[in-house]
């Protein structure tokens, strides 16, 4: 593929977009499950720093080398908050561009690079690689940095930004906050609603501010149910709610479960390490600022039936030629960002075994699959539609830690709350977990999928992923003399012969045999069809 698995795959999902629900439209809390109306925030958390970012000089004119160097920044950063007991999440290069300036990265450090990594012209460009830290207390950060920028430097790290952060009870909306920082004289407040929705606003300390401060309040949750990533179209975090490998966020999150959860969060830009104090006084200056908004007692399990009582459907897009398979399950038109996710090395049967796994109950599936060509034009080739077994109960799926594909409880060995007990709890049939134990591609998927067919008139509705061991034979399961409505049948093979697999409207699974068919009268099974 010429251009990038995400871009295309959501090129493909936004014709889809109308088929999804669209979360974006969950702007006020004081709807139809009534939250409380509060004045301000509370509850704050002791100041922690979650992530900060570095940027180092690279030799943009060569690639390979330029890659190279980037993976040795990585590992030195990765060695030297091992060695100050800093847990790191995840350090990930952000962008590369052409150094402008010697803001950052001074022209003596630019020499000294040039002449390690080039031994012609110098093409001076700059790396930005972001740490991301579990739960640091800013104090404990502050000091460890202290000691960690000056080795840092000399291996051609600076800091770039650092971010400090508090948790707090209550929520809050864009429109509602920024009417209240307006009030108070703020007039720096970012137009980047498009970008992360109702949920958030952000801000910058005036320009006579001696220091370049970022300020941000938003809503933990929705942006854990809205948004991976900042940078990213199509994401998933709903498994962080339950299962976080940050033990004091999974711990903050349950704190708040029933009443609502903000981050107030300060980026402090420049190169330069400021003294705790420092830190600390303009994040009490931020919190002053916020005394009296208003803000709403607003639990998860609100957020999440607001949310869930719009979904109408889920999409499913494959692409056979490079094995790509991605799911969405709800979308923000404000932002366009989608919540899903998406896998490489996919072949086609469990690509439909996904399908099944991830869909919805009592809600139709559009199933796509396209191709892309040479020059990258991207061709839907197959539009179906199918549905879960009627009257199936079953789980939906969401990833798993690490973004597994066939997540379950047994996988982890640490403490994990049920999604039910963080608010997620089910909604008109829709059910989001995790099956208690490990299962896999050969298991049996979680659903059977039968398939509507646009020239289908009749009840009978086609299945495609059978798993012959959850049909039980005939004689076992049926009683007799009792008359059976079909609602869904599929003809597959079962120890080299081939059953029909049948669905009752009473949910009875049978592997239909000769006992059946070919009885003669003697044992026939008698089908009544009811029309739509």
């Amino acid at each position: 593929m010429s251009r990038s698995k995400e871009a295309i795959i959501n090129k493909i999902l936004n014709k889809y977009t109308h088929n999804l629900a669209d979360v974006g439209q969950c702007v006020h809390p004081l709807g139809r499950l009534g939250a409380t109306k509060r004045k301000g925030f509370t509850r704050f958390s002791k100041m922690f720093c979650d992530s900060m970012v570095f940027w180092a000089p690279v030799y943009s004119a060569d690639e390979k080398v330029k890659g190279k160097s980037i993976g040795k920044y990585m590992a030195d950063l990765r060695e030297a908050f091992d060695k100050a007991d800093l847990p790191c999440d995840s350090i990930k290069s952000l962008h590369s561009g052409t150094l402008l300036d010697h803001e950052y990265i001074s022209a003596d450090m630019q020499t000294a690079h040039a002449q390690e990594n080039s031994n012609g012209p110098y093409s001076a460009g700059f790396t930005s690689i972001k740490v991301s830290l579990y739960h640091c207390r800013a104090k404990k950060v502050v000091m460890a940095m202290a000691a960690i920028l000056p080795v840092l430097r000399k291996r051609y790290l600076v800091l770039y930004d650092i971010d400090m952060t508090h948790d707090c009870r209550y929520v809050s909306t864009r429109a509602y906050l920024e009417r209240h920082l307006k009030s108070h004289g703020i007039s720096t407040i970012v137009n980047d609603r498009g970008r992360v929705g109702d949920h958030r606003v952000t801000w910058f300390a005036p320009a006579d501010n001696a220091q370049k401060i970022r300020y941000k309040v938003y809503n933990k949750l929705v942006q854990m149910l809205e948004s991976a990533d900042v940078r990213k179209s199509l994401g998933s975090r709903m498994e962080n709610i339950v299962a976080d490998p940050d033990k004091k966020l999974s711990r903050t999150l349950l704190r708040h479960r029933d009443h609502g959860l903000s981050h107030l969060e300060l980026t402090f830009y420049g190169s330069r390490l400021h003294p705790l104090a420092v830190y600390q006084d303009r994040m009490d200056d931020a919190r002053r600022l916020l005394d009296g908004c208003t803000t709403f007692d607003y639990s998860y399990e609100q957020h999440w039936i607001e949310r869930a009582e719009l979904i109408k459907a889920m999409v499913a897009v494959y692409i056979p030629g490079s094995k790509v398979f991605a799911y969405c399950h709800w979308w923000n038109s404000t932002t366009g960002k989608k919540y899903g996710y998406m896998w490489s090395k996919v072949s086609a049967p469990l690509a439909m075994h996904l399908v099944a796994n991830y869909s919805f109950n009592d809600r139709p599936i559009y199933y796509v699959e396209a191709k892309v060509s040479e020059n990258g034009t991207v061709e839907v080739t197959k539009e179906k539609i199918y549905e879960r077994e009627p009257g199936c109960k079953a789980k939906t799926l969401v990833p798993g830690g690490s973004k597994g594909m066939f997540p379950s409880y047994a996988l982890f060995d640490r403490e994990v709350y049920k999604f039910a007990d963080m608010g997620i709890v089910p909604v008109d049939n829709i059910r989001i977990g995790w099956p208690k134990r490990r299962h896999h591609k050969e298991s049996a998927p979680l659903a059977v999928l039968v398939e509507h067919r646009p020239d289908d008139g009749q009840y009978v509705k086609h299945m495609r992923n059978m798993h012959s061991s959850t049909f039980g034979t005939g004689y076992n399961v049926l009683e007799s003399g009792r008359i059976y409505t079909i609602a869904a049948a599929g003809l597959k093979e079962f120890r080299g012969t081939l059953y029909w697999h049948i669905i009752m409207d009473c949910g009875t699974r049978v592997r239909a045999g000769k006992s059946l068919f070919r009885s003669k009268g003697t044992n026939d099974m008698k089908c009544k069809l009811v029309q739509e």
